[in-house]
């Protein structure tokens, strides 16, 4: 499953108008586009911008087409705020963005996880806990099913990563498990940046590295193995540094070693093909230009070609 982050523009068509033509682009490069993610409010701010008409035409696209919708909440809404005046305010807007998400038909919803800990930030515990509890009491007012929350790996240097490894990520899904009762778990999903991951020090460079990495996240305990995205991007940064940057595949800092169709082959990033092919997992690609894009699909035409 293979798609882009779909970015507005200027003309201020509809989202599922722009989501058409990034499937016509995927065709013009003989490729097939099966997912995609969105925003269903302002990325920069507090306001809910799918509404009404725009929302009931891609409600109806989704339906017909099958295509697997995922937003992304917007930054301002950072729960993990040690405001406590700020607080309140961006739980309560998470979960609007979520029931706007329930309301058209969109799978899920990405947001991302803290700088701090969660085993050793008390007050990031509560926040999960309000969360958890929230979400457990929408759904049990329901006969619906509510869309996932995805939590997506940070982009932190080595020295603060706290959820960067299988290890690590384990015992944040343990910790959500706990808090839920066992129910909230079933709530959230994990979403995977390859940049975030190479920023935190984890070389997925190499097949080795990347199977190795993929590995021991597929069998450590408590992760929601069958509810995985992945933000398929290249990083302009070196290993271990930031601040986070994407590239093209192949055009930044983790695979800029492997171009031919043989060098691709030993690459972390032709692992990752494999992997999400094996395991049904949404890839989407993160760049707003289009030329950046083109040369991405032209990778990603290589790397199917090998699978």
């Amino acid at each position: 499953m293979l798609g882009n982050h779909i970015n507005r523009d200027t003309r201020h068509l509809s989202i599922t108008s722009y989501i058409k033509e990034t499937i016509s682009d995927y065709h013009a490069h003989s490729l097939n586009m099966s997912t995609a993610a969105i925003f269903v409010s302002n990325p920069r701010g507090l306001q809910i911008i799918l509404k009404d008409e725009e929302g009931e035409e891609l409600k109806q696209f989704i339906n017909k087409s099958k295509m697997s919708i995922i937003a992304h909440s917007s930054y301002v809404a950072f729960l993990w705020t040690k405001e406590k005046t700020k607080e309140a305010t961006y739980l309560k807007f998470v979960l609007k963005e979520l029931a706007v998400c329930k309301e058209y038909n969109i799978s899920g919803l990405v947001i991302h996880l803290p700088k701090e800990g969660i085993l050793k930030q008390k007050y990031i515990q509560k926040i999960m806990y309000k969360l958890i509890n929230a979400i457990v009491a929408i759904n049990a007012s329901t006969t619906t099913t509510l869309p996932i929350i995805y939590l997506e790996t940070p982009a932190i240097i080595p020295m603060y990563a706290n959820y960067d490894t299988a290890d690590k990520l384990s015992r944040l899904f343990h910790i959500i498990h706990k808090l839920g009762g066992g129910i909230g778990s079933n709530l959230f999903g994990l979403c995977i940046d390859t940049a975030h991951i190479w920023t935190s020090g984890n070389d997925i460079s190499t097949y080795d590295g990347a199977k190795r990495w993929f590995t021991e996240l597929m069998d450590a305990p408590y992760i929601p193995h069958d509810k995985i995205i992945i933000h398929l991007n290249d990083s302009e940064r070196e290993l271990g540094h930031g601040p986070d940057k994407h590239a093209s595949l192949t055009k930044g800092k983790i695979w800029e070693k492997y171009q031919t169709r043989g060098q691709l082959k030993t690459s972390g990033l032709f692992f990752i093909m494999e992997f999400a092919k094996k395991y049904n997992i949404p890839l989407i690609l993160e760049r707003r230009n289009k030329e950046m894009l083109a040369y991405d699909y032209i990778v990603v035409n290589k790397l199917q070609q090998l699978l």
